[in-house]
């Protein structure tokens, strides 16, 4: 966490107000999306993820349309969505070179995720088409997976 991050979390503390607190707790909210932001932003090249991608778990649970980040067709790391109540898959990479994990989200289908994970795929704690979560055979139906999937 950079400075300006750190400060505001330690004055959500000093607030003594209630809704001081949540107003100060929105404001890091919104700091913290936004150093995500920028600092994946900063590792794209040519469509290209240098590291991993991995969203702090419910931070973008806020009407989040997949990765806010846009034309990433490879991650040279592991992916990690899990925990933040994500209804789609909209704006995954293409290839994941690694795991990727999207446990414990709202997934009903796997509509834009990766077309291949050369690690592991990891998507329990989610409903599913039917309510009961995702077979792995419907994962493997839809991701190129090399190594094993959870469901």
């Amino acid at each position: 966490m950079n400075k300006k991050v750190t400060n505001m979390f330690e004055d959500i503390f000093a607030a003594a107000d209630p809704s001081e607190k949540e107003d100060r707790k929105e404001q890091l909210f919104r700091a913290q999306k936004q150093e995500f932001i920028e600092d994946l932003k900063s590792r794209v090249s040519d469509g290209v993820v240098k590291g991993n991608i991995d969203v702090p778990s419910k931070l973008f649970n806020f009407n989040l349309d997949g990765i806010p980040v846009k034309n990433i067709k490879k991650v040279n790391g592991f992916v990690d969505i899990s925990n933040n109540e994500l209804t789609s898959l909209k704006g995954m990479p293409e290839v994941v070179l690694y795991d990727f994990y999207a446990n414990d989200n709202k997934l009903t289908s796997l509509d834009g995720a990766p077309k291949e994970v050369k690690g592991n795929v990891y998507l329990s704690k989610n409903p599913g088409p039917n309510g009961k979560g995702f077979t792995e055979d419907e994962v493997r139906a839809k991701i190129n997976v090399r190594g094993r999937v959870t469901c």
